[in-house]
């Protein structure tokens, strides 16, 4: 007997079940923390944490003639055991003044994810530093940047520099088709961000050399894509709303969904995006635990921003 011939859309259907099973499932799993897949490689970054400065650091840095880069204090300097460069005509490297927000922390007993009290082999209860008050205070610091004012070992240089990430020809021909095709603005300018603008018509995604790997871009680049399909011209999601609301929550889901399974349909999907794609889901489903459809919901409406980036409207 002839073997049963299977349809595309079987195929579709296929991996949009397994999916929806598999993102169902991930919401009762252990929380999974979300790793934001590109990296800020237009703004200086603390030399002890390896965190990139925000705006306003940003600024000052730059006020003082720096590049983007890893910036120190005088004691992370001595413990690297590095040393000031002498400038030019002798005198000392001025610092620039950075400021910081801190909280008050206390010291309390480390306890599992069960409640119980954490003891090392000895019986010993463990103390670890807490956030104590939502109350913060700003504290500065001097600090210089490495490799012009000071010189010692770096320890995030690697991670911030720019990769170089061959593009996957396919997914361009895809994303750009779809964004000429409904008259999308796109742009790669800022760096820090990746979101899409309802009342510009306009996507920003980070330039693709300031991501870890190839396919956290276009995971991301999908996931904005997915936002621009639920506008009033396309398939009407109500997308303007406020950030960590209902309807928002539900978008977000939408945009992942979306990606994801534009991710799995070609194969680009790696270990490290199926795990990113979870904890995202995980972060935005805890406002919608009031809704037992959320998932089959999103899964519904993805299936037709897939659609749509993929061959446009029907006629």
């Amino acid at each position: 007997m002839a073997k049963e011939k299977i349809t595309a859309d079987q195929i579709n259907q296929k991996i949009y079940k397994e999916l929806s099973d598999k993102f169902i499932a991930a919401l009762e799993q252990g929380e999974i923390p979300w790793k934001k897949p590109w990296i800020c490689s237009e703004s200086g970054y603390i030399g002890s944490s390896g965190t990139p400065y925000k705006f306003l650091n940003t600024i000052l840095c730059a006020m003082n003639g720096h590049e983007p880069g890893e910036f120190v204090t005088a004691k992370e300097l001595e413990k690297r055991g590095g040393h000031f460069i002498p400038k030019a005509d002798g005198s000392k490297q001025e610092p620039t003044i950075v400021v910081i927000r801190k909280y008050p922390e206390k010291w309390v007993e480390k306890k599992d994810k069960d409640g119980n009290v954490v003891k090392d082999k000895d019986g010993k209860v463990i103390k670890e530093r807490k956030i104590c008050s939502n109350r913060y205070f700003l504290k500065t610091f001097k600090v210089w940047r490495v490799g012009t004012q000071v010189e010692c070992p770096t320890k995030y240089t690697e991670k911030y520099a720019k990769k170089n990430h061959n593009p996957i020809a396919e997914a361009e021909k895809i994303s750009l088709d779809y964004i000429a095709r409904e008259g999308i603005k796109f742009s790669h300018d800022i760096h820090n961000r990746a979101f899409y603008r309802p009342s510009a018509d306009l996507v920003n995604v980070p330039p693709m050399d300031t991501f870890q790997t190839q396919a956290g871009y276009y995971g991301t680049l999908f996931h904005e894509l997915a936002h621009s399909t639920g506008a009033e011209n396309r398939l009407k999601r109500d997308i303007k709303n406020v950030f960590g609301d209902h309807l928002y929550s539900k978008e977000e889901l939408v945009a992942e969904i979306t990606s994801a399974c534009i991710m799995h349909d070609k194969g680009w999907n790696t270990a490290d995006t199926d795990k990113n794609n979870i904890a995202y889901l995980q972060s935005w489903a805890k406002s919608l635990k009031s809704d037992p459809q959320l998932i089959e919901n999103a899964m519904h409406e993805a299936k037709k921003a897939v659609e749509l980036i993929y061959h446009g409207k029907k006629k």
